[in-house]
């Protein structure tokens, strides 16, 4: 099976470079509207250390030549559909991956063409005179390496990168673990810890060591690590950004009436979420008044949902903070971006490797406290204190490490199977130095602990990190 990933890097910004060709002289920021925030940056503007997310002060602060432009994201979204009927017209379905990036299986289509290069050619040719912007692509056999060889092509390997099959690897293995998908940052210090820091240092692991360590729920980026990616196509995954509006017959200015529009927009929203199966992670609002100016405002959706009631009362406050005039003519409401309702959903499934019992006790009481004292009442036990290191007695072998542990208030001792890691503190707390030595380790039964010696060679068990 081969893929191709086709990335028209930088949509945004190239696309506003093309309305204005002078704008490729200067460093360009493209802000969103509704929050003021860094949506693409251009190459020169990177360079300053302009990162996607940053606010207007900061970019002010980094880099103060930089042309600053407001985006125009309904303009982003057409060019972006463009280009995916272009690639969905020549190689069938296609998974979209970000704004402007795009997967397509061509394993069926290389019958037709002489080589993969001559394929290439062919879907670059396609885009580039439907946008009117050249993308980059890369082939590989799997869709992780496929993406990575799109982002590596450049005009000097005529924006084409081809993995031979069976290579994956080879190419894989000097690209830093920050590559890997939604890895989760303690997985990432762990391996740094060990001195791990390429692909092909983690794709060294064995198997088996990085399952004990991390999970099977997270050994999948070992063998994406290993070139090993079998997760088929995903024609189904979610656009960049759905968008509802209404075109009134002619002025309003009857509150009650916008708000009963915008209840009827929230609703093809909420069902159009519904039935991709995704979850709105920000909601912009925006109205056109009788001389045709445009007003936007949006906010984040914590966390990120499909439920039409809290769209509904997220879209209303919008609508009340929103600076217009009285009469309108147009409302149009935007979600975006989308996801998944199961991306990142891994902290339940580190509850379910255990025995079922508690987590269902643990469920029944939020769910009590939630009926009783409302939401307000679990968001403030989240600002708790965590709990404090229990003393404990640890007995160790003449380098210094643990072998076995004993706890006298809970009456339970545990003989120490392997140690995971080891690393050193040191900070200071007023005048007084701190250093702490830190062991994470698996006892027989299969549980795993994080312990310290303090300065004084006492031992505690610290609940914080383990």
């Amino acid at each position: 099976m081969r893929f191709a990933c086709l990335l028209i890097k930088h949509l945004p910004t190239r696309i506003e470079t093309l309305r204005e060709p002078t704008l490729a002289r200067h460093p360009i920021v493209v802000l969103r509207t509704w929050d003021d925030q860094v949506l693409d940056v251009s190459h020169s503007a990177l360079a300053a250390r302009v990162e996607l997310g940053d606010s207007r002060s900061r970019v002010e602060q980094l880099c103060p030549q930089a042309t600053i432009i407001s985006a125009n994201e309904p303009l982003y979204q057409a060019i972006h559909s463009e280009a995916e009927t272009t690639l969905a017209d020549f190689a069938g379905p296609v998974e979209i991956r970000d704004l402007g990036e795009f997967l397509v299986e061509i394993s069926s289509l290389l019958c037709i063409f002489q080589s993969e290069a001559e394929l290439a050619e062919k879907l670059l040719t396609n885009v580039q005179s439907t946008t009117r912007l050249v993308p980059a692509l890369g082939i590989a056999g799997n869709k992780f390496a496929a993406a990575q060889a799109s982002k590596q092509a450049t005009s000097e390997t005529g924006n084409i990168l081809i993995v031979p099959n069976g290579n994956e690897k080879r190419f894989l293995d000097p690209l830093p673990l920050s590559t890997l998908p939604d890895a989760p940052i303690d997985l990432l210090r762990r391996l740094r810890l060990l001195g791990i820091t390429t692909l092909g240092d983690f794709a060294k692991l064995p198997y088996e060591a990085v399952v004990n360590q991390f999970g099977k729920n997270l050994a999948i980026l070992h063998d994406l690590a290993c070139g090993k990616g079998t997760c088929p196509l995903s024609p189904k995954s979610p656009p960049p950004m759905v968008t509802c509006k209404a075109d009134l017959p002619q002025p309003q200015s009857n509150h009650r009436l916008q708000q009963n529009i915008l209840g009827r927009l929230v609703g093809e929203l909420t069902d159009t979420l519904r039935k991709g199966g995704f979850q709105a992670t920000a909601l912009t609002l925006a109205v056109t008044d009788e001389t045709h100016q445009e007003c936007t405002i949006g906010a984040a959706v914590k966390p990120p949902a499909a439920n039409a009631h809290k769209l509904r009362r997220l879209s209303e406050l919008l609508l009340k903070k929103l600076r217009v005039k009285p009469e309108s003519l147009e409302m149009r409401l935007t979600a975006y971006p989308l996801r998944k309702q199961h991306l990142g959903a891994r902290q339940i499934t580190l509850f379910q490797s255990y025995d079922r019992h508690p987590v269902g006790q643990l469920q029944q009481v939020l769910h009590s406290l939630h009926q009783r004292f409302g939401k307000t009442v679990i968001q403030l036990a989240s600002t708790i204190d965590p709990p404090s290191p229990i003393p404990i007695q640890v007995h160790c072998n003449s380098e210094g490490t643990p072998i076995s542990l004993r706890e006298h208030r809970g009456n339970w001792s545990h003989r120490v199977e392997r140690t995971y890691e080891y690393w050193r503190e040191c900070w200071h707390w007023w005048d007084s130095k701190v250093t702490r030595e830190y062991y994470q380790v698996e006892v027989k039964c299969g549980l795993i602990f994080t312990l310290f010696r303090d300065m004084r060679g006492n031992w505690f068990l610290d609940h914080r990190k383990s």
